[in-house]
């Protein structure tokens, strides 16, 4: 069998459930071609570190990201969403995909400093990204609104509209 063809198709796979979007398939192909490319890794199936990083750039970085976007999307398992962005910054600590969907999840759980200091770490890195400035910008306006009226994470709106479905929308593929 050829594994490597074998995890670039679960990953288009997981591309066609998310366009539809179908995000509890679009996971589930995600996930295969991920213990696909760990087949491979592990049993040593590609006979370079040129190969390696290849395949480590063409689905797992894309694969471990997409399933971020996946679970924010979903609304739910932003732990999961967390160590998905968490294994793409082992990688890329430049990710800013990563760091924003990590900061995103974050924002969810209520978890403020942490997702301010993503969301410093991507500005840092791309200064002109217009959807980071626009959550950070949110994100600071939540951090005062809750601390003036101490908000659950079900009242969390801003000029009406949920942060989590801003941060969802941008967690695009």
């Amino acid at each position: 069998m050829d594994y490597i063809s074998v995890s670039y198709s679960y990953k288009e796979q997981g591309n066609m459930f998310w366009k539809k979007p179908d995000i509890e398939n679009a996971i589930k192909e995600y996930s295969k071609a991920l213990l696909c490319l760990n087949h491979i890794f592990k049993e040593n199936l590609v006979s370079s570190e040129k190969e390696t990083m290849k395949l480590v750039k063409e689905i797992q970085i894309p694969c471990l990201l997409n399933l971020a976007a996946c679970h924010l999307k979903a609304g739910e398992k932003y732990e999961k969403a967390i160590i998905h962005c968490n294994d793409v910054l082992n990688i890329e600590p430049d990710n800013t995909k990563a760091l924003y969907r990590r900061a995103c999840a974050n924002i969810e759980l209520g978890i403020y400093d942490k997702a301010s200091k993503d969301l410093d770490s991507a500005r840092h890195i791309d200064p002109d990204n217009k959807e980071l400035r626009e959550t950070q910008a949110k994100l600071r306006l939540l951090k005062t609104k809750g601390k003036k009226n101490n908000f659950s994470m079900s009242s969390w709106t801003i000029f009406g509209k949920s942060l989590l479905l801003s941060c969802k929308r941008k967690a695009m593929i």
